[in-house]
């Protein structure tokens, strides 16, 4: 992830940008304190410059949420809950501190770690729905980025073999998987060039804006 310094401007509707934040508001579970925390310190808007969602740092820090990817792939509260967390996980797990910039592979074993985390918080059906929906169980890498099918039941099916698939089954077993393994596995691999096409969820970028960040904020993310 990086951090780029942008101008915003308010072109966005404010009934729509209600709406949606009274829905985000409402999907997020009572149980996950962090996650309201840092929302609570967030104004929501809908953005059509985004491809799904993205965290502005600034005087007005922002979630921005595109709309026509919330109506295509959250039609569930649980879907747009999901898409929420993973975005604020980003922040919350301090990935914008990690590297001063970040490539692609390096993107893509963040939201490996990230999108297991979810799916073990939250392992019902209804919950991992939107990466299962996504990404292709059949082929890498979009199946690091999901659970398997049959996932939780007893017709498991792991398709990953070899490092990957190990790899794959700790991210969503008991076991552990750090940044540096998966960082270290997709720089030994020939495959690049899958691995920097596919599409990940939000912009992969903290995008500061003009103004200097919220205090209250940065002490939650610092």
């Amino acid at each position: 992830m990086t951090i780029q310094t942008i101008t915003t401007t308010d072109k966005e509707s404010t009934l729509t940008s209600a709406q949606l934040e009274e829905r985000i508001l409402s999907t997020i579970p009572i149980t996950q304190q962090a996650f309201s925390k840092l929302l609570s310190l967030l104004e929501i808007k809908v953005s059509h410059d985004i491809p799904s969602a993205c965290v502005t740092l600034g005087q007005r820090s922002r979630l921005l949420v595109n709309p026509d990817f919330v109506s295509t792939w959250c039609r569930t509260d649980e879907s747009l809950s999901i898409l929420i967390m993973h975005e604020l996980l980003h922040i919350l797990l301090g990935h914008t501190r990690l590297f001063e910039r970040t490539n692609p592979i390096q993107n893509l074993a963040f939201d490996a770690i990230i999108n297991a985390q979810l799916c073990l918080l939250f392992p019902a059906p209804a919950w991992t729905a939107l990466f299962r929906n996504i990404y292709n169980a059949d082929i890498f890498p979009s199946a690091l980025l999901r659970p398997p099918n049959g996932w939780g039941t007893r017709k498991i099916h792991w398709v990953l073999t070899g490092t990957i698939g190990r790899l794959h089954r700790a991210l969503y077993t008991d076991s552990s998987v750090t940044y540096r393994e998966l960082f270290e596995l997709f720089s030994q691999l020939d495959d690049k060039e899958n691995m920097t096409k596919l599409t990940l969820l939000g912009n992969h970028e903290v995008v500061t804006e003009t103004e200097a960040a919220d205090p209250e904020l940065l002490r939650e993310i610092t």
